[in-house]
């Protein structure tokens, strides 16, 4: 195998990114049969761009096209579909996910009935990890790719098949538009498109694009060119996947009613600043599966959606994310009926945005296959969560709990709703207390506190968390001088982040590690905690702690931890102490 290996990756020119994806290809192959008959591929495939007189031969870059090839045929388009995203962008994976199963791309899964079509879509992407034709940049705290990015050159390799199989083609009007609006094709029937200035490219762009296009992407950032853009895409009548980044004015805008035609619609995202009123005729959009609103706050103005009450209609959606109704992007439903009816409950996966002021009690029962909820709550919290006990919500693995009032509100009665999930979040909310050990979910592996207000340490209950593997104390979350992490505590904990723990006159002031505690820890993150004067010495004893980053402290905090200092000796066993933005004086 070993010669076998070096003969192939002599044809790689040296090329990093070609061994390491001629790598991925072997990865899985386990046997020295497979090996030759992956060599044979290999040099059937150098045969072949010799014969085309291809440059890639010569670059080691065949390697890309081998790794294509071999993809089993059915994920193939969910390869090319990446080469709608910009150079370097970070993808998130969910939207990917959701997008492709809108395209009808994924089937559900065989094997298992019972698996979330998500799910089989996630599999999809993670073959491609394997194999290296995408790069991980972020994991989730359950162990899930968060996001990725392509290889530069990997997306050109993605953009060149995709245009060739007439599958799906990246404009680009904000560099060169003439020669880009030149090579745009009317056969193709997915587009993303990208253009900031160039009017007259713009419009032009949209009446000689395909007529029955399926995914369009516009990212746009030009004020007086919106209205024909939107009138234009509103004729697309078969658009399954609709993606819209725009730049608004200060003046109250509607999106055409005429949107309302886009009965195939499946996934629907739309981003933009300023205001923007959704019309009624939304309602005909009964396939949708997923509905975004996401709104970029720009300078001062405050960004509000204008919302009817038709969402019920929408009886296949499985995901509807709404903005934060409080803040600078906030959402506001018309006041046709005091209550927000959800559409079909039983279907949706994720909620994000809702109140529980205007949440109909009918329908907050029927979210039992919920696996995300984003809510914000009030002071009539008891309506919805009086019940505990009797909730069905078994389902749920990611809440977060906010509210914009910084209301006194009991906790328990909210997390013993839901007994299996995974994630916590809870913003803007003040704690009577924190819920007992008993209450939180045994599952729990992320949890994190913003303005909380926490007045007792936090830490004797969070330490005896079993799978607590990431923690995050926000501003406001603790308002106590001193906390202690105790022998034994901790015990998975990998990742703690202490940030802005002040308010005033009050805050953490006083960090303490026993000996035993944190076993686990590998990332700690300190940041802007003006009260605090060192870390603990506890920390020498903590062997598994890989990288610490010390942000937006005085630089005594600093000179203390670095080489010399009175603190190094703590800390010296760190491999990696990251220090940013840590020039002040003393506070």
């Amino acid at each position: 195998m070993e010669v076998l290996g070096r003969e192939m990756v002599g044809h790689c020119s040296g090329l990093p990114l070609a061994i390491i994806m001629l790598s991925g290809l072997l990865s899985e192959k386990q046997t020295v049969k497979e090996w030759e008959d992956m060599k044979g591929n290999v040099m059937k495939y150098i045969a072949e761009s010799n014969r085309k007189d291809d440059d890639s031969l010569k670059n080691g870059l065949w390697v890309l096209g081998l790794s294509y090839d071999e993809l089993p045929f059915y994920i193939k388009p969910c390869f090319l579909y990446l080469a709608h995203y910009p150079e370097d962008a970070t993808i998130r994976v969910k939207e990917v996910c959701r997008m492709l199963v809108a395209e009808g791309f994924i089937a559900p899964s065989e094997m298992n009935s019972t698996k979330a079509i998500e799910d089989v879509a996630y599999d999809c992407l993670n073959e491609f990890v394997k194999r290296s034709m995408i790069q991980v940049e972020n994991w989730g705290s359950t162990g899930r790719i968060k996001t990725f990015r392509i290889h530069d050159l990997m997306r050109e390799f993605c953009l060149s098949k995709g245009r060739d199989d007439l599958f799906i083609q990246f404009v680009d009007l904000r560099n060169k538009a003439e020669e880009a609006l030149k090579s745009v094709s009317d056969i193709i029937r997915r587009v993303a498109v990208y253009t900031t200035y160039d009017d007259f490219h713009s419009i032009n762009f949209f009446h000689k694009a395909n007529k029955s296009l399926r995914c369009l992407v516009v990212d746009m950032r030009k004020e007086r060119i919106i209205e024909p853009m939107l009138e234009r895409v509103s004729s697309f009548l078969m658009l399954r996947v609709l993606n819209l980044s725009l730049y608004m004015g200060p003046n109250d805008r509607e999106l055409p009613k005429e949107i309302g035609q886009l009965i195939h619609l499946r996934w629907f995202k739309i981003r933009c600043g300023f205001f923007m009123t959704i019309p009624s005729s939304i309602g005909n959009l009964r396939r949708l599966q997923t509905f975004k609103l996401d709104a970029e706050v720009v300078s001062i103005w405050r960004v509000e959606w204008k919302i009817p009450k038709v969402l019920w209609k929408w009886e296949q959606l499985r995901h509807l994310c709404l903005p934060n109704p409080y803040g600078l992007a906030s959402s506001k439903w018309s006041r046709s009926s005091k209550w927000l009816r959800l559409p079909n409950p039983r279907n949706l996966q994720t909620l994000e945005g809702v109140q529980t002021k205007y949440l109909a009690m009918d329908d907050f029962l029927m979210l039992i296959n919920l696996k995300k909820l984003k809510i914000y709550v009030d002071k009539d919290l008891g309506r919805i969560y009086h019940d505990p006990e009797n909730n069905n919500f078994t389902c749920l693995e990611s809440l977060q709990v906010v509210s914009n009032e910084r209301f006194i509100i009991e906790i328990v009665p909210i997390i013993l709703s839901y007994p299996r999930i995974y994630k916590l979040k809870i913003m803007h909310v003040r704690l009577v207390k924190l819920p007992e050990v008993s209450q939180f979910s045994p599952n729990l592996m992320k949890l994190a506190l913003k303005e909380t207000f926490l007045e007792d340490d936090p830490m004797p209950t969070l330490e005896k968390l079993p799978n607590l593997r990431v923690l995050y104390f926000y501003y406001g979350s603790f308002t106590g001088d001193k906390m202690v992490c105790s022998k034994g505590g901790f015990p998975r904990l990998e990742s703690l982040h202490f940030e802005s723990l002040h308010s005033g006159n009050v805050g953490l002031k006083e960090w303490k590690v026993e000996k035993g505690a944190l076993s686990s820890l590998r990332f700690l993150v300190i940041d802007y905690c003006r009260r605090l004067s060192g870390v603990s010495d506890g920390l020498k004893y903590i062997t598994t702690l890989k990288e610490m980053k010390i942000q937006t402290m005085p630089r005594e905090f600093k000179k203390r931890l670095e080489k010399g200092g009175d603190d190094f000796y703590k800390v010296q066993h760190v491999p990696s102490r990251i220090f940013f933005n840590c020039n002040y004086a003393a506070w």
